[in-house]
């Protein structure tokens, strides 16, 4: 169902004109979008899957107009903006944002969730755009004088929020037919795990996008140029050898940590560990498949080409006081030794 559910998560961009213009459009509908969510959700519920493919579409259209082209507004008016968007996304009433088409179609999105989700379920994704739409006015803050990050850790915390990930992932259990207990979900392990996917996708994303972004001059900054700017003499392939070591680093941490946490999970909990992980390697394919990210990075498909091993097994440190704390926690299970696609024979 990939094809039918990327020709109307499409047609529902369209139907509410985002994104604008036929450049744009264009773009869009080559980057075959509802591809992305098809891999992340293979056992999705359909009815399910067309909103959660909509508001991707949402995220992806809502990033190109207004985020990486910057409609020159102040950081005051872009706080104020965002703002207004997310009481559309609170309330559902369009008037902070009328004749706005991307208020529109967040309304719509909200409308849907309303009849198909849970309260609580709708409660975390608004809570999720909050956090989402507050990382965007930071980092249009750090791009004023054109400023931007000079640390990994300042761009770390930029990126754990301002990618929309935390909006997906709270969805997951909604789109597969799942809750996982408020205790579970909010046990130190899972959480970090969650931000381990939404960082990994981030990271992947910034390995793929780069060419796009350097070659479009938007201003964003990447794990790349922050790496070659703490590494002035280092060249383009040594920095891209030191981010793809950093994501492999992460990527080995998150196999140990969620093997552990599985040993002792709930059925819900496993499948969402299960779709966290489905996550980074959905992304991964779609990113060498899509033309949203044709560069020499997907045409070598550089993450795929003999990693690491050392450090991916290991998953070792990476020096940083944002995610540090991801190492710092104790193993889960004295006994851990069960696989994801073991224990995955429990869930009914």
């Amino acid at each position: 169902m990939a094809d039918l559910l990327d020709e109307e998560t499409v047609r529902w961009a369209f139907r509410h004109n985002i994104p604008d213009g036929a450049e744009l459009r264009t773009a869009f509908q080559a980057m075959h979008p509802g591809q992305l969510v098809a891999r992340v959700a293979p056992r999705g519920r359909e009815r399910e899957l067309l909103v959660f493919a909509d508001h991707h579409s949402w995220l992806f259209t809502f990033d190109d107009a207004y985020c990486d082209l910057a409609p020159r507004q102040s950081v005051a008016e872009w706080a104020n903006f965002l703002a207004a968007m997310h009481r559309v996304a609170e309330t559902g009433d369009i008037r902070p944002l009328p004749g706005n088409p991307y208020a529109v179609a967040l309304r719509d999105i909200g409308a849907r969730l309303s009849e198909t989700a849970t309260l609580a379920q709708r409660g975390e994704w608004v809570e999720a755009l909050r956090s989402h739409f507050s990382a965007l006015v930071w980092e249009r803050a750090t791009r004023q004088d054109g400023e931007r990050p000079q640390t990994l850790d300042e761009y770390l915390l930029l990126r754990l929020r301002n990618g929309g990930m935390q909006s997906s992932l709270v969805l997951l259990g909604y789109v597969n037919g799942y809750s996982v207990a408020p205790e579970e979900q909010s046990a130190p392990a899972v959480r970090a795990l969650s931000e381990m996917t939404a960082t990994l996708v981030a990271l992947d994303n910034d390995i793929f996008s780069h060419h796009k972004e350097a070659s479009a001059s938007c201003g964003e900054a990447s794990l790349l140029d922050v790496l070659a700017w703490q590494q002035p003499h280092a060249t383009p392939e040594a920095v891209l050898e030191d981010a793809v070591r950093i994501r492999n680093s992460i990527m080995g941490l998150f196999v140990r940590l969620r093997d552990e946490v599985a040993e002792s999970a709930s059925p819900a909990l496993l499948s969402h560990l299960i779709d966290l992980g489905q996550w980074v390697r959905a992304n991964l394919d779609f990113s060498l498949s899509t033309k949203r990210y044709a560069g020499p990075v997907a045409d070598r498909a550089r993450i795929n080409e003999q990693p690491p091993q050392e450090a991916y097994a290991a998953g070792m440190p990476v020096e940083s006081r944002v995610i540090g704390w991801w190492w710092d926690l104790p193993a889960q299970s004295p006994a851990a030794s069960v696989s994801v696609a073991a224990a995955a024979s429990r869930v009914a």
